[in-house]
């Protein structure tokens, strides 16, 4: 077609994709721990609706938006801490966390679609700078390239490899793994929450199932990336 090397096209693929990019970049941090997180599906959707939810209740544009991301670390904190604290596999709690997440989520929309009440709020997804960049675009680009300078050339970057690669090494070194982890866990959430309520923002509305099959994908386009499942690299 002689219209998809086109930079129109190609703008709009990244577009597209921009969504499922941030919330791999969070999981890709967390699969460099050797560790998975199965409810960012359920985050995208819960944070968009308590996003709407807080505008419909007559908060503002920056109160809702912060209300829906504080929902997605409040769920990777709970994930973190039920990881670590009981050693149980990561892959199974985070899938069980993600049915209570998305649970709560249908009980809060009644299992209706909810609309967002601020105009400028759709400016998020939609809005787009010098007429042809969105910005989700840019926070995705942005968060790549901010995510490669601090874990290649950071120390708190760096420990993340160490806890996925070995972690008797990491803790003889005197380095604070569990917190390094349990941020993993609550960066991946907090990017998650992020897509949602960037994903609300580009439609004007949400539902409980809009990260649908987004915690498989996201997993398949980090490891398509060249992120171990088995940490560390």
């Amino acid at each position: 077609s002689d219209v998809f090397l086109t930079p129109r096209n190609l703008l709009n693929i990244l577009w597209a994709v921009s969504l499922l990019g941030i919330v791999s970049l969070g999981q890709t941090v967390l699969l460099l721990t050797a560790r998975f997180d199965m409810s960012v599906a359920g985050v995208v959707g819960l944070a968009g609706i308590v996003t709407v939810l807080a505008q419909i209740n007559g908060f503002g544009l920056i109160a809702s938006i912060g209300f829906g991301l504080g929902s997605g670390v409040l769920v990777g904190l709970c994930n973190g801490v039920l990881v670590l604290a009981t050693g149980a596999n990561p892959f199974l709690v985070t899938l069980a966390v993600n049915l209570l997440v998305y649970s709560l989520a249908l009980s809060l929309t009644e299992s209706k679609t909810l609309y967002a009440t601020i105009p400028e709020f759709n400016l998020i997804g939609r809005g787009q700078l010098f007429g042809f960049l969105h910005y989700s675009v840019i926070v995705f680009l942005a968060l790549a390239v901010g995510l490669e300078f601090v874990l290649r050339r950071t120390i708190p970057g760096r420990t993340i490899y160490v806890a996925g690669l070995n972690e008797v090494a990491g803790r003889l070194s005197g380095l604070r793994l569990q917190i390094t982890k349990l941020s993993a866990f609550v960066l991946c959430s907090g990017l998650a929450a992020l897509t949602g309520i960037i994903m609300t923002s580009r439609i004007n509305s949400t539902i409980a199932s809009s990260g649908f099959g987004m915690e498989f994908d996201s997993i398949i386009a980090a490891v398509l990336g060249g992120t171990s499942l088995f940490g560390g690299r």
